[in-house]
């Protein structure tokens, strides 16, 4: 479970030091995001809270089964969710790849902006 979680914050770390040079003001938006992000995520409440209509939402957020996983092994301890450990790792994969495409894009243009 950490090999995917440290792969999606490398490929996130990629994405927004490149978009950090170009936008200053990248911060705001990132902490705006973050914190919706969060309260999207059932970090701090439990899922049975929810609405059913909207479980299917929050399922799709791929933190989701991270968290459900980070529960489900260190509270409950039991296995984790294969299927959602799958659904996050592809998450990163591309969020990792993404991320390196766009840093390697952009980077030409560093020295010019800063």
């Amino acid at each position: 479970m950490l090999l995917p979680q440290l792969i999606a914050t490398i490929g996130a770390s990629w994405l927004l030091a490149s978009l950090g040079v170009y936008v200053r003001d990248i911060v705001q938006g990132v902490a705006l995001v973050l914190t919706a992000w969060m309260y999207l995520t059932p970090i701090i409440y439990p899922e049975t809270i929810i609405p059913e209509r909207y479980r299917r939402l929050v399922g799709l957020n791929p933190f989701t089964p991270l968290v459900r996983n980070y529960r489900r092994i260190l509270l409950e301890g039991s296995m984790p969710d294969w299927s959602g450990l799958a659904y996050f790792s592809g998450f990163a994969v591309l969020l990792f790849l993404f991320g390196y495409w766009w840093f390697a894009k952009t980077r030409r243009g560093f020295a010019d902006v800063i």
